[in-house]
């Protein structure tokens, strides 16, 4: 990533001082360059919007389970009152 770059490096560094420096510059610029090509994620809707989209509405059982029919929808004539 430095390439095409100068850098001068003063205050008495040796040739693998100065080579480490380099590297990290290096090293940042290529973090820096990554995260600037990448994308940003789609945000997540928060739960007031997600509220607000339409769901499925799952309604109540419409068959009965076993032979005998529902409380309460008695008859004429079938109550067990004397």
């Amino acid at each position: 990533m430095t390439e095409g770059i100068e850098i001068a490096i003063t205050g008495g560094a040796g040739p693998h001082e100065a080579a480490a420096i380099v590297a990290a510059i290096d090293a940042a610029l290529t973090e820096e360059y990554l995260a600037l090509a990448t994308p940003p994620p789609r945000p997540v809707p928060g739960a007031w919007v997600m509220s607000g989209r339409p769901q499925v509405v799952v309604g109540p059982p419409t068959t009965f389970q076993g032979l005998s029919a529902p409380t309460g929808f008695e008859e004429e004539g079938d109550s067990t009152e004397p």
